[in-house]
C-alpha cells in the first residue's frame, strides 16, 4: 500500500525506510508484512520510529470499467511512532486502514489508476484519502490526491490541515543494474501556509516480474490434418516448454476460424485447499504453485465435443499467464483441415481398347487411358508388368488428370516386350488423404499375324 508522506518541511526534516514482503495465496489474495523505521530532527529535537505493518488485498479482476479492481486492508503502526520536527504531526499507533482501487486502460500507452482509502488512526479518528493517477507507459505518472483528517478539522488542539489537493509526479527509472528502481517527487500543501516537498525511492530486493511467460515451441508455419481415423495425419503432436520468473497460473490452446473459437484446451492451476488455519498459513508461506504444463500439445482437428471440425483453415493460438497477470500469446502455425480424398476415375475400357502394338506401323501404336480427376500437388503414374515390376513412371506436379496416351515404352524410351501390364494412377494430398485408380490386363502384342490368301481355280 502506498501513501505520500512529508519528508521535508519548513520545520525540519524526516525520513523513513520501509521493508516489505508479500506473497500470493488463493489465486487472487496477497498477504504482506512490513517493517518501517524513521528518524526526524528539527527545532533542536529529534525522534525515531520502529513499527510493523500487516496487510491483505484481493484482486477481483474486471468490474465495470476497471480491468483490475482491488480491495485492501491493513493494520499499521504496530510499534513506536515518532513526532515530526516541531511536534506538528504524530502518527497514531495501531491504525486500521482499508480501501479500494482500480485501473482503466485508456490506450496502449495511457492507464488511469484511482483509489479511495479510509483510515482509523488509533481507532480515535477518521481519515479519508482519494487519489487518481495517469500513467504513461507504466513509467511516468501524474497523480492528484485529496484527503481530510476529520479529527484535525474539528479540533482546536491541532493546526488545521490544508484541504487543497496534492499534486505529485513520479517516474520509474529504468537501467540495467536496477530495472525496477522507482523514484518519486511530490510538492503539496500539508498545512495552511506550509509547503511540503517529498522525495523517495523504492527498490525491490528481487526483480519485479513484468514479462509474460516464455513459450518455446517449434512448429511449421502450415500444418495439414485429415482427422478421419485412417492413421495418416489424423493429429499433430509437438513438444512445448513454458517458463516464467513467477509461477504460471494458466495455459490455453485454441483453434480459431475467422476470429471465432472452435476448440479450446486449458491447463489451469487448481490448488488443493485445506480449510484450516494451518492450511491457510501453509498456502501463504508456499505461495501459488505453478500449473502443470504438458511436455507436448496434441492438435486433433476436433472440437470440444469430439466432432471433426469442418474442412478449412484455422489459426492456432497458444497463451500463458503467470500469477502476476503477465500474458504471452503466440500464433505459431496455421492448421488446414482437409478430409476430402483426391478425385480420380478412369472410364471403362473394352478388351480391344486395352490391346495395342507399339511397332510404329501406324496402327494402334499407343493406348489411351480416359481418366479425369482433381488437381493435386502430385499425381503418380505407374506401369507394372505381370510380375509387379515397375516398368514406367511419371510424377506430375500441380496436375489435374486428363486422358493420357502411353506408347508402350519404359523410362529409357525403350519399347517394352509383349506381355500383360497394369496401369495405376494415385495421389496423396498434403493432409495425407489418398486415392487411386487402375487399368489391368493391358496387352502389348507386336507379333504380325500372317495373312493367308487362297486362290480357287475357275471352272
Amino acid at each position: 500500500f502506498q501513501y505520500l508522506n512529508t519528508s521535508l518541511a519548513a520545520t525540519g526534516s524526516a525520513g523513513r525506510l520501509h521493508l516489505g514482503w508479500a506473497n500470493t495465496f488463493r489465486e487472487s489474495f496477497l498477504l504482506g508484512l512490513g517493517l518501517e523505521t524513521g528518524f526526524a530532527a528539527g527545532g533542536g529535537a529529534s525522534d525515531w520510529a520502529l513499527n510493523g505493518k500487516l496487510g491483505v488485498s484481493q484482486n477481483l479482476g474486471l468490474i465495470g470499467p476497471f480491468e483490475e479492481f482491488t480491495w485492501h486492508a491493513a493494520l499499521t503502526g504496530l510499534g513506536k511512532e515518532m513526532t515530526t520536527p516541531g511536534g506538528t504531526f504524530y502518527r497514531s499507533p495501531f491504525s486500521l486502514r482499508g480501501g479500494i482501487s482500480g485501473s482503466v486502460k485508456l490506450s496502449d500507452d495511457l492507464e488511469l489508476f484511482s483509489a479511495v482509502d479510509v483510515a482509523l488512526p488509533g481507532f480515535t479518528d477518521v481519515m479519508l484519502n482519494a487519489r487518481a493517477s495517469l500513467a504513461f507507459r507504466e513509467r511516468l505518472a501524474l497523480s492528484l490526491g485529496w484527503g481530510i483528517d476529520f479529527g484535525q478539522q474539528f479540533s482546536d488542539r491541532y493546526q488545521n490541515a490544508s484541504l487543497l489537493p496534492r499534486l505529485s509526479v513520479s517516474y520509474s527509472l529504468l537501467n540495467v543494474e536496477h530495472p525496477d528502481l522507482d523514484s518519486t517527487l511530490a510538492v503539496y500543501s500539508p498545512y495552511a501556509n506550509h509547503l511540503g516537498v517529498s522525495v523517495g525511492a523504492a527498490l525491490p530486493v528481487q526483480r519485479v516480474d513484468r514479462d509474460g511467460p516464455v513459450i518455446d515451441i517449434d512448429m511449421p508455419d502450415l500444418i495439414y490434418l485429415s482427422p478421419n481415423s485412417d492413421g495418416r495425419q489424423d493429429n499433430w503432436d509437438e513438444a512445448i516448454a513454458v517458463s516464467d520468473e513467477s509461477a504460471i497460473s494458466l495455459m490455453s490452446i485454441r483453434l480459431l476460424q475467422d476470429g471465432r473459437e472452435q476448440f479450446v484446451q486449458s491447463y489451469e492451476l487448481e490448488p488443493v485447499r485445506e480449510e484450516t488455519i494451518y492450511g491457510i498459513v501453509r498456502e501463504v508461506l508456499q505461495g501459488v504453485q505453478t500449473v502443470s504444463i504438458p511436455e507436448s500439445i496434441l492438435i486433433s482437428g476436433k472440437n470440444n465435443d469430439g466432432a471433426v471440425l469442418a474442412d478449412g483453415r484455422y489459426s492456432l493460438e497458444i497463451s500463458a499467464v503467470d500469477i502476476l497477470g503477465n500474458t504471452t500469446v503466440i500464433n505459431p502455425s496455421e492448421i488446414v483441415i482437409d478430409t476430402a480424398a483426391p478425385e480420380i476415375s478412369i472410364a471403362e475400357m473394352s478388351v480391344e481398347d486395352k490391346i495395342f502394338s507399339p511397332n510404329n506401323d501406324g496402327n494402334k501404336d499407343f493406348i489411351r487411358f480416359p481418366q479425369v480427376g482433381s488437381q493435386e500437388v502430385t499425381w503418380e503414374l505407374r506401369i507394372f508388368d505381370a510380375q509387379g515390376n515397375l516398368r514406367w513412371s511419371r510424377d506430375l506436379e500441380d496436375y489435374a488428370p486428363e486422358s493420357l496416351d502411353w506408347n508402350g515404352h519404359d523410362n529409357n524410351d525403350q519399347r517394352l516386350p509383349d506381355g500383360v501390364y497394369r496401369y495405376q494412377i494415385s495421389s496423396r494430398d498434403l493432409a495425407g488423404n489418398e486415392n487411386s485408380a487402375e487399368v489391368g490386363n493391358i496387352i502389348i502384342n507386336s507379333v504380325v499375324s500372317p495373312v493367308r490368301i487362297e486362290l480357287a481355280s475357275a471352272h
